[in-house]
């Protein structure tokens, strides 16, 4: 439980989250060819979330920060999703590997501490996809590793904090934007073993 006393007040309130989940995933692979590996796979899970909150007194005795003394009404939310992944590796030849990558994600909402009515009771998962697209090499008899690749994350429903006032927060999904967040790049990066105990290496980011 979560005891929170602001200072120069006599406002307190005991608060505790409960969070539930379950999950089922598994992956397969198969190689068409000795130089070729595909990759799927597949998870569910389901969530629950709920939240106790106990006002034991006012914040600043009065009744609009955060209603009357007693237990709160409970908001329980649940949450369920399947999300999958994919993935080709080719590999030409010993040190040379080539990928390419996709996969989804999904992050569950929960539940806000609804001090002041205007703070939203609770909050909707967000959801990202992600490609990647690499190669990877090694030399001189794997003293030497030179690597890149290039991504691309998006959100949907992306969940935030927002200060609802001065001293309390809550989260919230950004529905307001037009199009969904965004994210790309590429890094590069070498390594090298120039003695058994001196390793060297340098690598660049690019980022939108």
């Amino acid at each position: 439980r979560l005891r929170t006393l602001l200072p120069g007040s006599t406002g307190e309130r005991v608060a505790s989250v409960d969070r539930k989940s379950q999950a089922l995933f598994g992956e397969l692979y198969f190689k068409p060819v000795d130089t070729v590996e595909l990759m799927g796979g597949v998870r569910w899970f389901d969530q629950e979330q709920d939240q106790y909150s106990n006002l034991i007194v006012p914040f600043l005795r009065s009744a609009i920060i955060g209603g009357p003394p007693g237990v709160q009404p409970s908001n329980p939310q649940s949450f369920d999703d399947v999300t999958f992944k994919g993935q080709i590796t080719w590999k030409p030849l010993e040190h040379v590997l080539a990928y390419a990558q996709y996969a989804e994600g999904f992050r569950s909402g929960g539940v806000n501490a609804q001090i002041t009515p205007n703070i939203p009771p609770s909050y909707e998962p967000d959801t990202a996809t992600s490609t990647e697209l690499g190669i990877k090499t090694n030399w001189m008899d794997r003293r030497l590793f030179a690597n890149i690749y290039f991504y691309e994350f998006v959100w949907q429903n992306l969940q935030m904090g927002a200060a609802f006032t001065g001293q309390f927060n809550g989260m919230v999904n950004c529905t307001e934007q037009k199009d969904p967040a965004k994210s790309n790049g590429w890094e590069a990066e070498i390594t090298y073993a120039a003695t058994e105990s001196i390793t060297v290496g340098a690598n660049y980011t690019g980022m939108n």
